[in-house]
């Protein structure tokens, strides 16, 4: 008899084990391959969170350049509005350089020009519409979270969020009021 060639780690020196062969139809293997299905599911899951809060995160982490930048413990409203206003105006000079490559002809990143142009209304429709969502920087404690923010996406619902809008929309709003009180009799 020769000697067993392959010895375990085991205290007792015996032959290894080697890895049972599983049924396709048993128990155990369906509950191999339900474990496997569910393990890709949630890591599908999670990726899809991401990408889905990543202009969230994207935003939060700009306005924490904006508070850094400031030694203000908090903004005020028209502060606040020009900060937004800056926010929706951070890709314009990009937004410029390929409208001018565009003109010269060269039209190789016409999707990113498309893509800019869209955000930049979407942002600014929403700011005069008052949908417009950033974190609060009206808040002391709020830009003092913001500060204190790693700009991790698992913590960036410690920073409050609040709805912006434009100052122009609001006198638009306020004239429409006295004139739909002055027309009435």
């Amino acid at each position: 008899l020769a000697p067993p060639t392959n010895m375990s780690s085991k205290k007792g020196g015996g032959p290894a084990e080697a890895p049972k062969i599983l049924h396709p139809e048993s128990r155990k293997a369906k509950n191999n391959v339900r474990v496997q299905i569910r393990k890709l599911k949630k890591a599908e899951t999670k990726s899809d969170s991401i990408k889905r809060r990543q202009p969230e995160l994207d935003r939060a982490l700009w306005f924490k350049r904006v508070v850094d930048s400031s030694p203000k413990g908090g903004y005020n409203n028209k502060e606040a509005r020009r900060i937004v206003e800056q926010y929706i105006a951070r890709n314009d000079e990009e937004l410029n350089a390929l409208i001018a490559l565009n003109d010269a002809g060269l039209d190789r990143k016409q999707n990113r020009l498309l893509v800019l142009k869209k955000l930049r209304d979407d942002e600014h429709n929403a700011f005069q519409t008052g949908t417009f969502v950033g974190p609060n920087i009206l808040s002391k404690p709020n830009v003092k979270a913001i500060r204190e923010w790693t700009g991790e996406l698992k913590t960036l619902h410690h920073i409050a969020n609040r709805n912006y809008k434009s100052e122009d929309a609001d006198i638009l709003a306020e004239l429409d009021q006295t004139e739909a009180q002055t027309q009435t009799p």
